[in-house]
């Protein structure tokens, strides 16, 4: 049976938006020897970029701006031989706007101890990028994230103790509108506590030989 060589893993950048300033650094300083260096970056599209390359003390700083959507191709070659078997790849997508992100639901303002505090964030319109909650309050509250899977995330946090309780909403580490957002934890309602009371009412039922009084009124209209 034939055994093929072990496939190089390749070599993937983060992703980054499109239209943004991208840098990356490339360290030669202990490969040795001073050597020509090289970049071809290759769009989606098959064209190719131009970068700006900066030597510095430790090898080259690369920058340049990616303008269409995709993945792009990082060839690098020091001393005219390629440093890698693979080419980088760097995949670039729609920019973020955590402005456009929303929460919503009655957890962000208010709660009840031992209770499921409920709400919502929309992402919808606000691109790619990592969603972030957090509660922060008198006691460390369990958090519950469901992705509904249209853009959407149904959240709940379990406080266990009354109080302020503060939650963080951030998209790409950025606070969205209304972060961080203040609700207040009040006790769960006592039934025992309350008591009722007035006249033939007791604890057990109502008291006997107790006279009430019941008028009757009655309106005849006679038709002559």
């Amino acid at each position: 049976m034939h055994r093929g060589s072990p496939r190089e893993p390749a070599n993937v950048l983060a992703a980054a938006p499109v239209n943004s300033l991208q840098q990356f650094r490339v360290i030669t300083q202990e490969a040795g020897r001073a050597a020509d260096f090289q970049v071809a970056i290759t769009t989606p599209s098959g064209n190719r970029v131009k970068a700006h390359v900066v030597p510095t003390h430790e090898g080259y700083l690369v920058n340049f701006t990616p303008t269409e959507l995709g993945e792009y191709l990082l060839g690098i070659s020091f001393g005219g031989e390629p440093i890698s078997n693979q080419p980088y790849r760097l995949t670039c997508v729609h920019g973020s706007d955590p402005g456009k992100v929303r929460a919503s639901g009655p957890g962000l303002s208010h709660g009840v101890v031992n209770k499921p505090a409920e709400f919502v964030i929309d992402t919808r319109g606000a691109g790619q990028g990592g969603l972030g909650v957090t509660v922060e309050g008198p006691c460390e509250a369990a958090i519950n994230c469901r992705d509904n899977g249209d853009g959407t995330c149904s959240v709940a946090y379990l406080p266990t103790e009354t109080g302020d309780y503060g939650i963080n909403i951030t998209f790409n580490e950025q606070h969205v509108p209304g972060s961080p957002f203040q609700a207040i934890v009040v006790p769960d309602a006592d039934l025992s506590k309350i008591r009722v009371s007035g006249n033939g009412i007791q604890p057990h039922g109502t008291v006997k030989d107790v006279s009430t009084e019941i008028v009757l009124r009655l309106e005849i209209e006679r038709v002559l």
